[in-house]
């Protein structure tokens, strides 16, 4: 039995868009339609309102030739999902006006840009340029910019006149504090249903690819039953995370220097799941 209502557990949809395709997009988009069917049900018999939240990110989101407009359409006005976009920084530069027609044409509710750690300072200028250029479009809503505080500090992001009239949010990772076992969290604040390429529905960004540890796929409906036949111990991990206190400290930064938008127990646990860090008790969680 959860102590937090599935509802809640899962109210955030993840969708890693990879290929830019009209049939990748409807899949999706029928799955999502079975997913949205089963929150507002539960959500209706708690007597809760209906709040769930799509998170759109990946390589062809910004692609000239992708339809993702009207994909957005769809989710916002017959979904009531909320949406958010996620994007590199980088990627900025490289596709600023697909971007810019994908914030004023949608009901885009939230912009996260995430800087990578391998920010060099030949980037930066061309970088705040179209931060400026998407900040004007972007009144009203919320924008949140990711990633190692030193990638952060090169941005100046509070320098930027038309970032502190706007405002915005800053998510420095974890990777400067040093790591604590008790600290660990509860994975409820993390779960989520994430949607990867192949169709394969994970409970959270950090089990995604790890085989065995899918909750379902978008050629089924989404049923909350599946959670039944999970191969770990998920109330436990909801309610407490994962038990790392017979993990030895190891430094993951050079591991999974490329997922450090992940919090350091998911990427921790995920290597003692991969078998990349053996825990003294030979224990898996």
């Amino acid at each position: 039995m959860l102590s937090v209502p599935m509802a809640q557990v899962f109210k955030k949809v993840l969708v890693d868009v990879a290929l830019p395709s009209k049939t990748f997009l409807s899949e999706r988009l029928q799955w999502l339609r079975s997913y949205t069917d089963w929150h507002l049900r539960e959500v209706a018999s708690k007597h809760n309102g209906h709040c769930a939240y799509l998170t759109l990110f990946g390589e062809a989101l910004l692609r000239s030739d992708f339809p993702i407009a009207d994909f957005v359409s769809t989710c916002e006005s017959e979904l009531s999902l909320s949406i958010s976009v996620r994007v590199a920084a980088k990627s900025l530069a490289d596709a600023p006006d697909v971007l810019r027609s994908i914030l004023t044409s949608c009901s885009v509710d939230c912009l996260t840009v995430g800087i990578g750690s391998d920010l060099a300072q030949t980037e930066v200028m061309g970088i705040r340029e179209k931060i400026v250029d998407i900040s004007s479009v972007w009144q009203g809503r919320k924008l949140v910019f990711s990633g190692p505080w030193n990638s952060l500090s090169k941005l100046g992001l509070w320098e930027i006149e038309a970032l502190r009239s706007l405002g915005f949010e800053i998510q420095p990772d974890d990777f400067m504090v040093p790591f604590s076992f008790a600290a660990v969290r509860p994975c409820s604040l993390y779960s989520c249903l994430l949607v990867e390429p192949t169709g394969c529905v994970y409970p959270c960004e950090g089990l995604v690819g790890l085989r065995g540890l899918e909750l379902s796929c978008i050629e089924r409906p989404w049923v909350p039953e599946c959670i039944e036949s999970f191969r770990l111990s998920w109330g436990e991990l909801l309610d407490h995370g994962p038990d790392l206190r017979n993990v030895p400290a190891v430094s993951l930064s050079s591991q999974y220097l490329g997922r450090r938008d992940l919090p350091r127990q998911c990427l921790l646990h995920r290597a003692v799941l991969e078998g990349r860090v053996a825990t003294s008790d030979g224990s898996v969680q």
